[in-house]
Formats: C-alpha cells, sequence, structure tokens
C-alpha cells in the first residue's frame, strides 16, 4: 500500500509505503518537487493507471502569492514505487486561478478533468485525450454555479445521473450540486443547498 501526500508550501510530493498491510507503521519518502515543476501552493492530487503506467496529475499555484497556477503529470512508469518520475508541467491552462481540487474521470474512452479555482470563483475542465500522452487542451466554464471560494469537489453516478457536490468556504460558506444528466460533459443545472442548517464553517472538501 502507498499513499502519496502533496505539501502545500514549499510544494512537494511525499510517498508513505505501508508494505502489505494498511495497519503497518509507513516509511516516508519525500520526492522532492521535481526540479521546481511541484509549485508551491501545490494542492489536489489525483492518481491513475493508464495503459500500465502510474501517472499523478496535480493541480495548484497561487498567481496572487507570485505563484503562477499550473497543472502537472508525473509518469511513474509500471512501478508505482519509482522515486524519479519524470514530469511535465503544462503551466496554467484553463484560466486556472489558484486551482484547489481536482476529479479526473473518462468517458467514451478519453479522460477528462475538473478543478475548481477558488480566487476567480470558476471551474475548468480539461480534456486529456486517450492516454495523457499530448498536453492536455482546458475550457473555464465560468462561475456556472454562483460560486464562492470553491474549495472541494465530488462526482458521483446516481443512478445514470450524474451529479457534482461542490464546497464553497473561502469567500462564502455554501454548498453547491451541479446536475450533469447522462454525461459529465454536459452542460450543468445548478442547486444552491446554502449553508445546510448553518453547521458548515469554511468547508474544504467532501467524500460520497
Amino acid at each position: 500500500y502507498y499513499l502519496f501526500v502533496v505539501n502545500n508550501w514549499p510544494g512537494g510530493l511525499v510517498r508513505l509505503d505501508f508494505g502489505s498491510s494498511i495497519l503497518n507503521s509507513p516509511n516516508a519518502i519525500s520526492l522532492g518537487n521535481f526540479g521546481g515543476n511541484l509549485s508551491n501552493n501545490a494542492e489536489g492530487i489525483q492518481l491513475l493507471k493508464v495503459n500500465g503506467s502510474w501517472l499523478a496529475i496535480i493541480v495548484g499555484g497561487y498567481p496572487a502569492g507570485g505563484i503562477a497556477s499550473q497543472i502537472l503529470k508525473l509518469d511513474f512508469g509500471a512501478d508505482i514505487s519509482n522515486t524519479a518520475p519524470v514530469p511535465t508541467n503544462w503551466g496554467n491552462i484553463g484560466n486556472m486561478n489558484y486551482p484547489i481540487d481536482l476529479h479526473i474521470f473518462q468517458e467514451n474512452n478519453n479522460w477528462f478533468g475538473f478543478t475548481l479555482n477558488s480566487e476567480n470563483q470558476t471551474l475548468t475542465r480539461f480534456d486529456f485525450g486517450i492516454d495523457f500522452s499530448a498536453p492536455p487542451s482546458a475550457t473555464n466554464l465560468g462561475n456556472i454555479g454562483n460560486f464562492s471560494g470553491p474549495t472541494g469537489i465530488f462526482a458521483i453516478n446516481d443512478n445514470g445521473f450524474w451529479r457534482v457536490f461542490i464546497t464553497n468556504s473561502v469567500y462564502g460558506t455554501k454548498f453547491t450540486r451541479l446536475d450533469f444528466g447522462s454525461s459529465l460533459l454536459n452542460a450543468p443545472q445548478v442547486v444552491d443547498l446554502g449553508n445546510i442548517d448553518n453547521l458548515f464553517i469554511r468547508p474544504r472538501d467532501l467524500i460520497i
């Protein structure tokens, strides 16, 4: 078992090696920042296995603090314990501005992703193609959910109907649901759930 942790400042990646049981005390291995490719204000990470290779996709960067927003690919090859993955910095695509969380999904053999931009209150969608080998394209979908400092995102397929839940906390505190229907590539309908029972205080992330 392996666990990957993103350090926000200074930016870096740490791998925890648990061995054959998640109950073991892990060994921590610092993988560094890959020659500066993993910037400060690093944030969301998702790990994927594509065509036999392990890939980590990471977003981060805070322009207001002088750190350019970016999306980074780390290619570990067939061995996830590789301590020298190959970095590919795709830079700022899709008008990212402090991207905080990340959700990557596959549809019709192509890979896509969403990231939340906390500073400009928008959602960016990535198109990675079939295998992440080419630079992705990205589209900033704008503030389609009346976001207020969006931080956490989770997508779930509800009996064939895709719903995306988002926490908002930086400039306000509320909960948003985007209803995409049969495809996450559709234009969603927005449901503003507000601050349910006034129990949310700067919510950061969520899981269903």
